[in-house]
């Protein structure tokens, strides 16, 4: 792991928090992050651990794997990479070994394989009701935050209204469909990377959207 970077952290922090005008007791209120913690971590005072940038992210609306970078617990994809989604993987393994809770490999190759079974199964009459009765339920849990959600949000909208090709349906489905079930290749009780393999598959799915 990287050497912790507060000053990038903090530049980070405070861009979000401008733009969202909040302010720092706004931010606490958002995150469950106490104030007197913010200040020291904004002002390097105490050192933002993973639990922290995770609740300071869906505080602010965000990914927390910027705020991750910008404190140096996972690098930065340098520009040449072959495989973008592959850095993706290799960010995510990155912190699993950080917080040494998971030592099963994610690989590309079984995501792909779950999107196809994924895809052919949300457009049967189960897949589409299974999503129908579900999407909304799963977002409350939630509260409605955490990487992609608006993307998802408007993937349920296009879904349930058939708007698109069968293939975009078929892919949209597939995102869909992976964010309610439950059976996930990364555990949602891992805190705070639970949702992390249903962003990437929003992402691998988005992908070939825009193809």
């Amino acid at each position: 792991m990287a050497e912790y970077r507060f000053e990038t952290l903090h530049r980070v922090l405070y861009d979000l928090m401008e733009e969202k005008q909040f302010s720092i007791r706004r931010l606490s209120r958002e995150s469950g992050v106490d104030h007197a913690t913010i200040s020291k971590i904004l002002n390097g005072k105490r050192r933002a651990n993973i639990h922290h940038l995770q609740k300071l992210s869906k505080g602010l609306g965000t990914d927390v794997l910027p705020l991750m970078q910008a404190a140096g617990y996972i690098e930065e994809t340098g520009e040449g990479e072959p495989n973008e989604l592959q850095s993706v993987f290799e960010k995510m393994h990155h912190v699993l070994a950080v917080m040494d809770e998971h030592e099963r490999k994610f690989t590309e190759k079984e995501l792909q394989q779950e999107i196809i079974i994924y895809e052919e199964h949300s457009l049967t009459e189960e897949g589409k009701q299974t999503i129908l009765d579900n999407f909304q339920a799963k977002l409350a849990k939630i509260d409605g935050r955490g990487p992609y959600i608006k993307q998802l949000q408007s993937m349920f909208s296009r879904f349930i209204n058939r708007k698109g090709s069968v293939k975009e349906l078929g892919l949209m489905g597939a995102a869909l469909l992976y964010f309610v079930v439950t059976k996930d290749l990364l555990p949602d009780f891992l805190f705070p990377v639970g949702f992390m393999d249903d962003a990437i598959v929003v992402q691998v799915v988005m992908k070939q959207l825009e193809k």
